[in-house]
């Protein structure tokens, strides 16, 4: 998501310094999935995926990430039945909606998705450096977090009786590691999935 040279910026470490290179990569890809795992959501690079929905009546089937193109949508009215193939084309075709962070496809006339299987192949994801600012922000000031703390994480492992604590090396569980970043819980809560 972030490249090294624009973290090296952000940080005000020189290009030429590459001491830390591995340490700052391995950060930014901790950053990222803690960020997908707090949104439920995919921020890395167009990657296909499929998903399986049930229709519901409504004209919108919602998917769980914003696509960026649909390779195919196929129903099937009952479990066992015959695959069709809807043709986005056609009168009772489809038609690609997002908007924010949401993402749906339409059917079109007066049609709709009734109580059906569905199983929608297409891509998600964004090319680099055309992720959401917001989440390319959280992250920057994630991995900035992460640095000024390094060598002050403190307790790393502690086993008393049955009990153990281990903090890792990006832990941001806290309240208070993230109320230090302006923002960053309502970014979370803007992404997250709540499908």
């Amino acid at each position: 998501m972030i490249d090294l040279t624009t973290l090296k910026e952000w940080l005000g470490i020189p290009a030429e310094d590459t001491q830390y290179d591995a340490l700052l990569t391995g950060l930014e890809a901790q950053a990222v999935e803690w960020v997908e795992r707090q949104t439920g959501r995919y921020f890395g690079p167009p990657e296909e995926t499929v998903e399986i929905l049930r229709g519901t009546g409504a004209r919108r089937l919602w998917l769980a990430e914003p696509p960026v193109s649909v390779a195919e949508v196929a129903e099937v009215a009952y479990p066992g039945g015959t695959e069709t193939v809807i043709d986005p084309g056609g009168a009772d075709g489809y038609e690609i909606g997002t908007g924010g962070n949401e993402g749906w496809l339409t059917r079109k006339g007066s049609v709709w998705w009734p109580g059906y299987e569905y199983r929608v192949r297409y891509t998600r994801g964004y090319p680099a450096g055309q992720e959401p600012a917001d989440i390319r922000q959280l992250v920057l000031d994630l991995v900035a977090l992460r640095w000024s703390l390094r060598g002050k994480d403190g307790l790393q492992s502690e086993s008393i009786g049955g009990y153990s604590y281990t903090r890792s090396a990006f832990h941001i569980a806290d309240d208070g590691d993230l109320k230090s970043i302006p923002g960053a819980l309502r970014t979370i809560q803007a992404w997250r999935r709540n499908v």
